[in-house]
């Protein structure tokens, strides 16, 4: 890594504007996803779409045992609302800069309480993807949710096409 640039509108209380921006020394050698447009993004992320979310995350609710691999998963998009209840003030869900979202539910050994699908502590950062008509697109990055990881409650996901202007400033493009 060369450089990180972190969104200055970012506030460490709150999750709004939750971006930095990383400068890799070397290419990974893979193509990258691109950004979407604002139409893809809200296209995209209506609630009832399903989006993919990935991280080296922790692999339990409860943050114990580290991924060995990447884990992946598919979320369904719920309505700003259900977050915006869970969250509210105390976290600041903002529909316009954040996507709620959730998996199914998984079952789990001997529990009884409602897991779904999800990022975990150690995720953050990763990529949230969603499919559009021209292909995949990078419309959100991993932020926040609740612990333990998946008791029913949507994460809270930074949307990418909120903050089109300050990753391709940072980027040099126009």
């Amino acid at each position: 890594m060369t450089r990180v640039v972190v969104d200055p509108k970012y506030n460490g209380r709150k999750d709004s504007s939750d971006f930095a921006v990383l400068s890799l020394a070397r290419s990974p050698g893979i193509p990258p996803i691109e950004l979407p447009t604002r139409s893809e993004d809200r296209s995209a992320t209506r609630p009832g779409r399903i989006v993919r979310s990935g991280g080296w995350g922790t692999k339990s609710a409860w943050g114990f045992r580290t991924a060995q691999r990447l884990k992946a998963t598919k979320e369904q998009v719920y309505r700003p609302r259900k977050c915006d209840r869970l969250y509210g003030k105390d976290r600041g869900f903002i529909a316009a800069s954040m996507i709620c979202a959730l998996g199914k539910r998984v079952g789990r050994f001997h529990s009884r309480l409602p897991f779904h699908a999800t990022t975990c502590l150690g995720d953050s950062g990763g990529p949230v993807v969603a499919n559009t008509p021209n292909g995949p697109r990078l419309v959100g990055v991993v932020s926040a949710g609740i612990f333990p990881c998946g008791l029913g409650a949507p994460s809270i996901y930074a949307r990418v096409s909120s903050r089109l202007g300050f990753i391709l400033a940072v980027l040099g493009q126009p």
